[in-house]
């Protein structure tokens, strides 16, 4: 089974200083509790890769969620 788990924050790294912007959201997927893929967006980038997605008919439950939580921490 496949899981996408992400973040915000400056690096990869979920323990990082976050008093500086800008930020970007991170994103794994992992299958077999290893990552396979993973991607790192901008503001702009994640609202283009939404857009995208939506045209297509993907699900971007979890990217909204992601650029609102990035939207307030820029």
């Amino acid at each position: 089974m496949e899981e996408l788990s992400w973040h915000i924050g400056k690096s990869g790294a979920k323990d990082e200083r976050m008093d500086i912007p800008p930020y970007k959201a991170y994103f794994y997927r992992k299958r077999g509790g290893k990552i396979i893929e993973s991607h790192a967006f901008t503001k702009s980038e994640l609202e283009a890769e939404i857009q995208n997605r939506k045209r297509v008919g993907e699900d971007v439950a979890d990217l909204e969620r992601a650029l609102v939580e990035l939207s307030q921490a820029n």
